[in-house]
């Protein structure tokens, strides 16, 4: 099964854990090539741990938005997600990449 993770720091008010959360809009993540082509219903999880009070979300993909801008050499790409609810926080299976996504394959 493929997941993609959102990592969703509190630095920025686009891409805080909560906004993404009200608005189930990703914004502007540098994702790869493979990660832009995953098709609708790929389970998505929106982590939110630089805080004391780890959050996470998860979510179904409906739809991969390119922005036009790059980020280095990736594309960026809203994402959308589909009936995102918050769950228990479970730590994620690998670190998250310089753009704030991990892609995990099993």
């Amino acid at each position: 099964m493929v997941v993609l993770y959102l990592n969703a720091p509190g630095k920025k008010d686009k891409t805080k854990f909560e906004t993404i959360i009200k608005s189930k809009i990703g914004p502007g993540y540098g994702l790869t090539e493979e990660m832009a082509k995953l098709p609708p219903g790929t389970p998505v999880e929106v982590i939110r741990k630089d805080t004391r009070k780890k959050l996470r979300a998860v979510g179904k993909l409906s739809k991969v938005k390119e922005t036009w801008t790059k980020a280095s050499w990736r594309d960026r790409y809203d994402v959308y997600i589909d009936d995102l609810k918050e769950k228990p926080f479970e730590m994620p299976p690998a670190n998250f990449d310089h753009w704030g996504v991990l892609l995990k394959l099993s």
